[in-house]
C-alpha cells in the first residue's frame, strides 16, 4: 500500500518485477536505470497508482489496472507480444489519464489494451482515455472492450504510424484525435460517429460494423474501405485528395440520393 507516498527504484533497490502482486495508490517512479518490470507471462496490478516511470510488458504478460491510472511526464507502457497475447487491462470504469504514451511494439500485433466489466449491463466497464494520452507504435495492435457491453472513449491521439501495421478500435467513441500515416493502417468496428477520422500517406482505413460519420472524413492519397452497415446520411462529408474508396459494405439509400462529386471521388464496388 503506497498511499501518500512515492516508490522510488534507484540504484540501491534495484528494479521491481511484478508475480501476481499489486502496488495501490500513491506515486512510482525510477532512476539509475532501475524498472518496474512485467516479465513474459506474468501478471501484476497498479490501482489508483500515479507511474512516473516506463513499464514493459513483456510477451504474454497480463497487467490490470483499478480505479484509474495516472501517466506522469511523459510515461510509456509498452506493451511486446511475440506472438501471445499481451493485456492491459482497465477492470471497471475509469480513466487512462495524465501526460504519456501506450506503445504497441514486440514482433507480434497481439498487443490488446481492453475496457473489461463484469460481463452484464450492470456491471458494464467505461475507460476513458485522457487527452494526454497517445497510443501509438511500431507494431500492431487493438484498443477494444472485452465484453459486448463494455466501451471506450477516446479523448486523446491514436494513430497508427508505421507501415504496414494496422491498429484495430472497437466500440471507441472518438473525442478526441484518430489518423492513419505513413502508410498505417485503421481497422474501425462499430464506432458511434467516425467524424474527423482521418488518413494520409498511403495506408487503409475500414470502417466495420455499424457506424455514421456526423463530420468530415479526411482521406489522402489512401484507401477507404466502407464497410458493415450504414446510410446515405451517414456517410457525412468527405474530404478526399486522390487515394480510393472501396464499397464493400452495404450502403442504405432508402429515400436518399447518392452523390458523387469532387469532393467525394469516384467509389468503386
Amino acid at each position: 500500500d503506497n498511499t501518500g507516498a512515492t516508490l522510488t527504484l534507484n540504484a540501491a533497490t534495484g528494479s521491481f518485477q511484478f508475480a501476481g502482486g499489486t502496488i495501490k495508490n500513491g506515486t512510482v517512479t525510477s532512476a539509475d536505470g532501475a524498472a518496474l518490470l512485467l516479465p513474459a507471462s506474468a501478471s501484476g496490478t497498479l490501482e489508483a497508482v500515479t507511474l512516473a516511470t516506463d513499464v514493459r510488458l513483456e510477451n504474454n504478460s497480463d497487467l490490470m489496472v483499478r480505479q484509474g491510472l495516472t501517466l506522469q511526464g511523459g510515461a510509456k507502457l509498452t506493451l511486446a507480444s511475440a506472438g501471445s497475447s499481451t493485456w492491459l487491462r482497465f477492470m471497471g470504469t475509469q480513466s487512462l489519464g495524465g501526460a504519456g504514451e501506450v506503445i504497441f511494439a514486440g514482433s507480434s500485433a497481439n498487443n490488446v489494451v481492453y475496457a473489461q466489466g463484469t460481463g452484464s449491463q450492470a456491471g458494464a466497464a467505461t475507460l476513458t482515455i485522457g487527452s494526454g494520452i497517445a497510443i501509438h507504435g511500431a507494431q500492431g495492435g487493438s484498443v477494444t472492450q472485452y465484453y459486448a457491453q463494455d466501451a471506450i472513449i477516446n479523448q486523446g491521439t491514436i494513430s497508427a504510424d508505421t507501415a504496414g501495421r494496422t491498429i484495430n478500435l472497437q466500440e471507441v467513441a472518438n473525442q478526441g484525435t484518430i489518423t492513419a500515416s505513413n502508410a498505417g493502417n485503421l481497422s474501425i468496428s462499430d464506432m458511434p460517429d467516425v467524424q474527423g477520422l482521418s488518413i494520409s500517406g498511403g495506408g487503409t482505413l475500414s470502417l466495420n460494423g455499424t457506424w455514421a460519420n456526423s463530420g468530415t472524413l479526411s482521406v489522402n492519397n489512401s484507401t477507404l474501405n466502407l464497410a458493415g452497415n450504414f446510410t446515405t446520411a451517414g456517410l457525412g462529408a468527405f474530404n478526399r485528395s486522390g487515394g480510393t474508396i472501396n464499397l464493400t459494405g452495404v450502403l442504405d439509400n432508402t429515400g436518399a440520393t447518392l452523390t458523387l462529386n469532387a469532393a467525394t471521388g469516384s467509389f468503386q464496388f
